[in-house]
C-alpha cells in the first residue's frame, strides 16, 4: 500500500497502461503527448474523481478510462491534490528465480537466528534452575 500522492506503483500501472494504449490509439496519441499534461496531474486528477465519488473499489478499466479522460479533455478541472489516504494495486510483482532464492535465504537466516535466541533463554533458565537447587554448607 501506498500513500494516495500518487504511490510509485500505480504511477507505472497508469504510465503503462497509456503507453500501451497510445500505441494503438493514434487519435490518443497526439492528444497524450500534450506537452500541458503530465503524469502527476493525471494522477491527482483521478483520485480527486475517485474521492469524489465516494466509491472504495473501482476495476482496472474504470481507473484507466478516468487516465485516458484526463489527456482527452482540455479544460478539466483537476482538484488539489490529494495527500492522504491509500492507494492499493493489484497488480503483482513477478518475482524471478533469484528473488525467490534470496527471499528463502532470508527465512532461513531469520528462523536460524530466531531458534538460537530461544535455546539461549532456554539455557540460561535450566542454569538459573540449577543454581538455585544448590546447597551452601558455609552459611
Amino acid at each position: 500500500m501506498s500513500k494516495l500522492k500518487g504511490s510509485d506503483s500505480f504511477k507505472v500501472v497508469i504510465k503503462k497502461h497509456l503507453d500501451e494504449y497510445s500505441k494503438t490509439d493514434k487519435l490518443f496519441e497526439s492528444v497524450y503527448n500534450n506537452p500541458n499534461k503530465n503524469l502527476d496531474e493525471c494522477i491527482n486528477y483521478i483520485l480527486n474523481q475517485v474521492r469524489e465519488s465516494g466509491c472504495i473499489g473501482y476495476e482496472d478499466e474504470e481507473i484507466y478510462s478516468l487516465a485516458r479522460h484526463y489527456y482527452d479533455e482540455e479544460n478539466l478541472v483537476i482538484g488539489k491534490p490529494v495527500v492522504s489516504g491509500e492507494i492499493i494495486i493489484n497488480q503483482q510483482k513477478k518475482l524471478t528465480d533469484d528473488d525467490v532464492k534470496a527471499a528463502k535465504e532470508k527465512a532461513i537466516r531469520e528462523i536460524i537466528v530466531e531458534e538460537k535466541t530461544r535455546l539461549r533463554s532456554k539455557t540460561k533458565k535450566v542454569e538459573q534452575k540449577d543454581e538455585s537447587k544448590q546447597i551452601d554448607l558455609f552459611s
